[in-house]
């Protein structure tokens, strides 16, 4: 017996990658707020990074269905006409009512099957959780344009130039 009478303990390599799996959601939702702006600004990721982990979550089915969960409830509470008595995020009903048919585009975008550019996911997660942005408060960018500019940055640029000739 090379330990004696105590049995050598054994490795699990999986509690390891769970470890490591817990940390990295922590961290991710920790620096959250600043990788999506980092995104959302045209930040390319490299692998291995936080941009990039936060990049493949922004592109996920999951992910895009929350983006799109998102749009469509402020959507809906626009309508509504009750007024909200909540922590979250006040709307400017009047102008989201304006922007109906760009959310709607936007919803749909996130919603079907072609692969979007995270640039565009980003964008759409900050127009969602930003209380100083376009959805909540009137600034300098317009609700439609912060709409139709997530919309456009969703397709991948070389989706927007192969079809460039065929628009001319």
């Amino acid at each position: 017996m090379p330990n004696g009478v105590y049995p050598v303990p054994r490795f699990d390599a999986s509690v390891g990658r769970r470890r490591h799996g817990i940390v990295l959601r922590l961290r991710l939702g920790w620096h959250r707020t600043q990788l999506d702006e980092q995104l959302a600004a045209g930040a390319q990721p490299v692998a291995g990074t936080l941009l990039h982990h936060r990049a493949e979550q922004l592109g996920s089915r999951t992910e895009r269905a929350r983006l799109a969960r998102g749009l469509a409830d402020a959507l809906s509470e626009a309508y509504r006409g009750q007024p909200r008595y909540d922590p979250r995020i006040p709307l400017r009903t009047r102008e989201v009512r304006e922007c109906n048919e760009d959310i709607l585009a936007l919803i749909r975008r996130l919603q079907d099957e072609r692969p979007i550019d995270v640039q565009g996911a980003a964008m759409v997660t900050r127009l969602l959780a930003d209380s100083s942005g376009a959805l909540a408060r009137a600034g300098e960018t317009s609700l439609r344009y912060a709409v139709r500019s997530a919309r456009l940055a969703l397709d991948h640029a070389d989706e927007v130039s192969a079809a460039l000739p065929e628009a001319a």
